[in-house]
């Protein structure tokens, strides 16, 4: 072998080093297909080939898919290949370590990927290494030549190989990566469930006494009111504000335990009847409430708790505004999610702190001091949740905030939720 020969072959071997590193150096826990996608990218550099792809073999869906490739531009991609199609190359590539075919019209093994592959993408040799998971063959690297045919030499199995282990812990990690983060979420899940419902049983004893209280002190009053003296009235009046304030309360805590009644469909026209019926007593001037039902909507709720759920957003739309403003209900079908209602509670009032839109929904949580008990916004995302629907707040301090809830419109779209 001549001196260039060897300058030649320590230069690609120093090439190889430098390609492991900087795929050793890329973030597994980045997205898994743009990581496989940039180890494609360097391991085509470092071999000069024209396409480097990773495959998975899906043996119960029969098919082998491409799920990263670097191909030069214009090159046609290939989403899969049928295993029961191509047995020779399956069995060669899924079987033994490398498939290096020089020439791959010829060799028996790629010769069956000719027409619907190899030849269409200008692919002349290839240089395939097995991925292995636990012992066994999931897929393969393919380094691909196009152009003039090439042998391949043994430093080039072995970087193929490096990629292809590579390419296996990226994928280990990313899987790993991917259960962690689904069994977090599941635990905090479990754990938000679980204190909702302690909070719920501890809520409903505490407001069986609460009742019982004001019930007591609601008969005394009424004894108190014949009193006609200016100090029993005002008395009267504060003691009647408070005891108001008390059975409020006391339905809050109690609405997070479901009703007895199960969900029905409650058509938007039958929604919007009760709630101006209900809303007439407590909305006053200058505050109002407009609506704008699209014809034909519909909840699967439990009729009481949707109600309640307006009910405790327009109460805050209202305080919200201390000088007076409208108050808007929407409500159309969803247009991200079919089968869905998406209903909006919108004000122009103070608005809401970022800090603060990030705790609205913990049980206890008000801004409202000594006038807010803190269960209003949590009962309505326990009550939405229960549905399965999703609320959202928007809002903007100064301009006003909207309160969206994605609601389910039928029992099916409930139960696939």
């Amino acid at each position: 072998m001549g001196t260039n020969g060897e300058q030649s072959e320590v230069t690609q071997r120093v090439g190889f080093t430098g390609a492991r590193l900087r795929i050793s150096k890329l973030k597994p826990e980045a997205d898994l297909e743009r990581t496989l996608t940039r180890v494609c990218e360097i391991a085509a550099h470092a071999l000069g080939l024209g396409r480097v792809g990773v495959w998975l073999a899906e043996h119960d869906q029969d098919r082998l898919r491409c799920i990263a490739l670097h191909a030069e531009e214009g090159a046609k991609g290939l989403p899969e290949l049928k295993i029961s199609a191509h047995p020779a190359y399956c069995l060669s590539v899924l079987g033994t370590r490398f498939v290096a075919a020089d020439e791959v019209t010829t060799d028996p093994r790629t010769r069956e990927l000719v027409e619907d592959y190899l030849r269409p993408n200008g692919v002349t040799s290839m240089l395939d290494a097995a991925i292995y998971r636990d012992g066994r063959v999931i897929g393969v690297v393919c380094h691909e030549s196009v152009g003039q045919p090439r042998a391949w030499k043994s430093d080039e199995h072995q970087f193929a190989a490096t990629v292809a282990d590579l390419v296996a812990y990226f994928m280990e990690a990313s899987a790993r990566t991917s259960a962690e983060r689904n069994a977090h979420a599941l635990q905090v899940s479990t754990l938000e469930r679980d204190r909702l419902e302690t909070i719920g049983r501890f809520a409903t004893g505490v407001a069986h006494d609460l009742n019982n209280l004001v019930a007591v002190a609601h008969l005394n009053l009424t004894l108190l009111a014949r009193d006609q003296r200016p100090d029993a009235q005002q008395a009267v009046k504060e003691l009647d504000a408070a005891l108001t304030h008390a059975q409020s309360l006391a339905r809050q805590l109690m609405a997070f335990q479901r009703g007895a009644d199960g969900p029905s469909v409650v058509t938007g026209e039958a929604l919007q009847e009760q709630l101006t019926s209900l809303l007439s007593s407590f909305i006053k001037p200058p505050v109002s409430v407009k609506y704008a039902f699209v014809a034909g909507v519909t909840f699967f709720a439990i009729p009481a708790q949707l109600v309640q759920v307006v009910i405790n957003l327009v109460t805050n739309a209202r305080d919200a505004m201390s000088r007076g403003g409208v108050v808007l209900l929407r409500a159309r079908p969803s247009d991200d999610e079919p089968g869905f209602t998406q209903l909006d509670v919108i004000d122009t009032g103070a608005g809401i702190t970022a800090e603060n839109a990030a705790q609205l929904f913990q049980p206890f949580f008000t801004t409202k001091g000594d006038n807010g008990t803190g269960l209003g916004l949590s009962l309505v995302h326990f009550i939405v949740g229960q549905h399965h629907g999703t609320v959202a707040i928007h809002s903007t301090p100064g301009e006003g905030t909207t309160v969206s809830i994605r609601w389910p419109s039928t029992a099916a779209h409930a139960a696939t939720t």
